[in-house]
């Protein structure tokens, strides 16, 4: 079950989400340390089991990590669909039962804290993050090589938890 009250780490430990219907970006931080960032794809046309599979791996990443807190992408209502307000709604039911406080910030913002004042662009962000943790080089080299951006995702995933670091310290 997921807990955060039993933490025997001093860290807090943070999980970042950028919700989606086809793709989840996701990533885990204990304290300032990078230590798990990853994209899920779900294939198939919109569907209830579609929805419960991506609660399922929500849930299960939760269950891992055991956040604090949980940080997430501010889903655009106008600009959403059905599907991926409930999954937003799915995800608050989760974080309220548990007792896991929550965050979102808006794509702006992510792009605006990564860069101070000057919106930085989705290439950018990738170059950006790996200036603080390298390790993310791998995976923004197969994103520049694929025609679509499925890390995209995961980077907004990582820039999330970076603008949580900074408002926390």
């Amino acid at each position: 079950p997921i807990s955060s009250k039993n933490m025997s780490d001093p860290l807090k430990r943070i999980v970042c989400i950028n919700l989606g219907t086809r793709y989840l970006g996701m990533a885990a931080f204990q304290g300032a340390d990078l230590r798990d960032w990853r994209v899920r794809s779900f294939n198939g046309k919109r569907s209830k089991a579609k929805e419960r599979k991506i609660v399922g791996v929500l849930q299960e990443y939760l269950n891992h990590w055991q956040p604090e807190i949980v940080v997430s992408k501010e889903v655009d209502h106008s600009r959403s669909s059905e599907e991926l307000d409930r999954l937003a709604d799915s995800l608050a039911v989760i974080l309220k039962e548990h007792g896991i406080r929550s965050k979102s910030f808006s794509i702006g913002s992510i792009k605006s804290h990564m860069l101070g004042e000057e919106p930085i662009s989705k290439k950018a962000l990738g170059e950006e993050l790996i200036r603080r943790w390298p390790s993310l080089g791998h995976d923004l080299r197969k994103e520049r090589a694929s025609r679509n951006s499925y890390y995209q995702r995961m980077f907004e995933a990582v820039a999330l938890g970076s603008m949580c670091l900074k408002n926390l310290n």
